[in-house]
């Protein structure tokens, strides 16, 4: 009775050293039989040569919907090379995507969308997010404080939320703006506070972000605006 071990590759061509698949087993009999196009009968193949599937290795790429894994059906045989050269004309990649997925090996990469985060595997996890946050500080705000440059990309940005406090006195008005709209008019306190309610929120590329102190009320040492972002697709 011939043996049929199916195996499935998930090919991950978005990190580096990611594209050669190890094998696991000292001697991997390759005796899933790929069938032609024409669906021929299934056939014997021997062992890797090596440690590592190469160009030269076939394997069998069928339809998931073909169960029977009989003579015919939709499967087919393809080189290694074949399909790396196939994968990589590709416009649209796929990843896992699912809430508290595990990532536990090197290469492995998927979306957590607890917080839609894409994550991968290098040694160990690795996080990206797509926020971004910035903070300042002034010292001794005065409502004289006008127009201060504060923050610039090279790429669009959306603002999404706003955070700050004051250090002493009581409070100090903080005004965030493109130089001619304003975001915001923030109350900051001695207790953090916080708004996602904002206008004229979005900035260009190179568009400038300035701060303007509005009434500061006792004597504030410090006031600390933070705000998180998003980047603009180009």
């Amino acid at each position: 009775m011939k043996k049929i071990i199916l195996l499935l590759f998930i090919l991950i061509f978005l990190f580096s050293g990611c594209v050669t698949l190890k094998k696991d087993f000292d001697q991997l009999d390759k005796d899933i039989e790929a069938a032609t196009e024409s669906g021929t009968k299934w056939s014997s193949y021997g062992p890797l040569t090596s440690g590592n599937i190469g160009d030269s290795d076939d394997f069998l790429v069928r339809d998931i919907s073909d169960q029977t894994l009989g003579s015919t059906g939709t499967q087919k045989r393809y080189s290694f090379s074949a399909l790396k050269t196939d994968l990589q004309s590709i416009s649209e990649f796929g990843f896992p995507y699912d809430a508290n997925i595990t990532l536990d090996e090197d290469c492995e990469a998927g979306v957590d969308t607890t917080d839609n985060q894409l994550l991968y595997y290098s040694g160990a996890l690795r996080v990206l997010t797509y926020k971004y946050r910035q903070c300042f500080t002034l010292e001794s705000p005065s409502d004289s404080d006008d127009n201060i440059p504060i923050f610039s990309l090279d790429d669009g940005f959306t603002v999404t939320r706003l955070d700050c406090r004051v250090m002493g006195g009581t409070s100090a008005v903080v005004v965030l703006n493109d130089g001619t709209n304003n975001l915001d008019s923030m109350t900051c306190l001695t207790t953090e506070t916080s708004d996602t309610s904002l206008s004229n929120n979005t900035f260009t590329a190179l568009e400038g972000m300035e701060c303007d102190i509005g009434t500061v009320t006792g004597s504030v040492d410090w006031v600390r605006m933070c705000f998180t972002y998003t980047i603009t697709r180009e």
